[in-house]
């Protein structure tokens, strides 16, 4: 079988002759010489170009997320600030509430005391008087009334008139 290959593939067998296969000849060098040409000059032209672009980006899109982090962190902050300081004015205002609820309670008890001092004293300065006007009062009606007393017994008891009956 001169320069030939044989292929053994079950239940057949195949025959390639050698002129199929590569020479190694100037050529190759050629064609290894065209390969590198080309492949520095897409690794200059197209891939340094493309892995700056992509290195730039995930450093643009790396930077934005620490930024936004950053400022998510800072904004959590102020959040809970804002709420401490809201809960420290509910707090101040429920004591002050509390504080002028109290002072109106005491001042209110206060006017009350002096308003029923007040009112004593105008009832003890005027039940002097009044005793002595009840009493006028009580000795004017009792003698009105006994007057009028004896006024009715001499009608019911009393002497008959010159014209009536007896």
């Amino acid at each position: 079988m001169g320069g030939d290959v044989m292929l053994l593939v079950p239940d057949t067998i195949l025959f390639f002759p050698m002129a199929a296969l590569i020479d190694l000849d100037v050529s190759v060098l050629i064609q290894w010489g065209i390969f590198l040409f080309t492949t520095i000059c897409l690794n200059y032209l197209v891939f340094r170009p493309m892995l700056r672009v992509e290195e730039l980006r995930e450093s643009r899109t790396s930077g934005a997320r620490e930024e936004a982090d950053q400022q998510n962190a800072e904004a959590d902050r102020r959040i809970a600030q804002y709420e401490e300081s809201i809960r420290d004015a509910r707090r101040a205002g429920s004591d002050s509430s509390l504080a002028l609820r109290e002072e109106a309670v005491s001042a209110s008890n206060e006017m009350e005391s002096e308003a029923r001092a007040r009112a004593n004293k105008a009832i003890d300065d005027a039940l002097p008087g009044l005793h002595e006007t009840y009493e006028t009062s009580r000795a004017t009606l009792q003698k009105a009334a006994s007057e009028m007393s004896e006024s009715i017994l001499d009608k019911i008891l009393g002497a008959p008139s010159a014209g009536g009956k007896a």
